[in-house]
């Protein structure tokens, strides 16, 4: 079918199609048609699965046409959306997509386009978006900096840069940062956590609220390597 074809069908029928494409009959010429999907299709859902299988295949030539999705605005439906699943393919490019996130940081772009570019990042795994990830745990729109510090948890090999920009931020955006610092594990990095919580009983407070599966992980090292401060941890101050 071609492209003219297909967009004059009507959804059920294009996702059908397109479905059927992707389970049996993608091959490299199919590529151009995801992307005119992508460009031109007014379905949501058809988006997201082309969008979805050309970061799976890894087509270099489509990762100008994703970045696209990023800039307009989200679309939500069924407990994801088109800024989840295009910063989930340009994730899979590497580091191949990281210029392209990064030349978006210096445009005019809104925070839910912002917050999109953070997660493409810490899909990347790469390194090189760390600097930008640490300048986006700055950022005093809570969203923005929680999107951040998500990320540099899959990016940071262990929480030294973090614990380096730590002193920067403002008392929200520590906890972020701490949650990002548990998120990484590494032994430096909890030592760092328990130290700065005990330091500042306001923010050992709004921690406990923060994250319960973290906060599991800070009780736990607490008892094995502070057990006089446990009780301050697991209750009263």
């Amino acid at each position: 079918m071609n492209f003219r074809d297909f967009i004059s069908k009507g959804e059920s029928e294009q996702y059908r199609y397109l479905f059927e494409l992707v389970e049996y009959g993608l091959h490299v010429e199919s590529m151009e048609f995801l992307i005119d999907v992508v460009k031109d299709c007014p379905y949501a859902m058809c988006k997201w699965l082309a969008i979805k299988q050309l970061g799976v295949k890894k087509h270099l030539p489509s990762i100008s046409t994703i970045i696209e999705v990023l800039k307009l605005p989200n679309v939500v439906f069924e407990g994801t959306s088109l800024h989840l699943i295009a910063a989930y393919s340009l994730g899979q490019f590497g580091e191949e997509s990281v210029p392209y996130l990064t030349a978006l940081l210096d445009e005019d772009i809104s925070s839910e386009t912002l917050i999109a570019v953070y997660d493409a990042m810490g899909e990347t795994k790469s390194q090189t978006t760390i600097p930008y990830l640490l300048n986006g745990l700055k950022n005093t729109e809570t969203s923005v900096a929680v999107w951040a510090g998500l990320s540099l948890s899959k990016t940071c090999l262990d929480s030294s840069s973090i614990i380096d920009s730590y002193y920067d931020l403002n008392s929200n955006n520590r906890v972020i940062a701490l949650d990002a610092i548990i998120r990484i594990g590494d032994v430096d990095g909890l030592h760092f956590v328990v130290k700065s919580l005990l330091a500042d009983f306001s923010l050992l407070d709004a921690m406990k609220s923060y994250n319960s599966s973290n906060w599991n992980v800070v009780c736990e090292f607490v008892s094995k390597n502070y057990p006089q401060s446990l009780n301050t941890f697991l209750g009263g101050l």
